[in-house]
């Protein structure tokens, strides 16, 4: 079984990407206007991390976080597969997690696709 991603190479067709310089003002904006809330967080095509809105309301519960860049509150722990991984050991992980998206990684840290899982 492959992957049956959901977006494309780049997600900024979808707006789900948003660099690691954006500001929590933008990342906020950006998320209330997408139907699945979370953010591929990149920096030079490299994905670092990722953010949703649980990730936001815990930044607006210390105000003090909420002048900074997303950089300074990004996810760099966040769940991902490679390319070459079993799709359906993956979205297990990703279950178990409680997570509802998988971004797919290459080798070199870069976007292939999100799964998002039901």
């Amino acid at each position: 079984m492959g992957w049956s991603p959901f977006g494309y190479a780049s997600l900024s067709n979808l707006g789900n990407a948003i660099d690691i310089n954006s500001s929590f003002q933008d990342a906020l904006f950006q998320l209330n206007n997408l139907e699945f809330k979370f953010l591929v967080v990149l920096e030079n095509e490299k994905v670092k991390g990722t953010l949703t809105d649980g990730d936001i309301r815990r930044v607006l519960l210390d105000n003090s976080k909420t002048s900074s860049k997303i950089k300074d509150f990004l996810k760099e722990d966040f769940i991902f597969a490679t390319s070459k991984e079993n799709p359906t050991d993956a979205i297990k992980r990703v279950v178990n997690k409680g997570s509802f998206f998988l971004p797919v990684l290459d080798s070199k840290k870069q976007l292939v696709a999100v799964q998002i899982v039901d």
